[in-house]
């Protein structure tokens, strides 16, 4: 389905409950009753039971806390709904420059043929020195 042809209409609404009716019930299995699965997302069993029969649309805070304590995905006309629950990312310290000692003696490369060479020396504490060499045939 297009994403131009969703329209909020009865049908739709229908649609819709039945996907969620489907997905409870997956979750309502595994916990063993109603009541179980209705207490984990701090419900009625009541309430849950409208759910399952599709006589009543979860509001979105309800959905919410279903999808992440649940861990369930909603598909509803090509369109998916979860909550995945992301860690707080962890503030990384800052750690003082580390002061290497790499070019401390020069360091030089060159190509097979001895044609092109490349020195890389400290020019000061704070400063490297490149040099690139080409030598042309002659």
């Amino acid at each position: 389905m297009a994403f131009g042809d969703l329209r909020v209409d009865k049908a739709a609404e229908d649609r819709l409950r039945a996907v969620i009716s489907k997905e409870f019930r997956g979750v309502v299995s595994k916990y063993g009753s109603e009541l179980a699965a209705a207490t984990a997302i701090g419900i009625s069993r009541q309430r849950l039971k409208k759910y399952l029969d599709k006589k009543m649309t979860p509001k979105a805070d309800v959905l919410l806390v279903a999808m992440a304590r649940w861990n369930i995905k909603i598909v509803h006309e090509g369109i998916s709904f979860s909550a995945r629950v992301r860690r707080k990312k962890e503030v990384s310290v800052q750690s003082e420059q580390l002061s290497l000692n790499y070019f401390d003696e020069p360091q030089v490369l060159h190509d097979d043929q001895g044609n092109v060479e490349i020195r890389v020396s400290r020019k000061q504490s704070d400063t490297l020195k490149l040099a690139v060499e080409v030598r042309l045939a002659g």
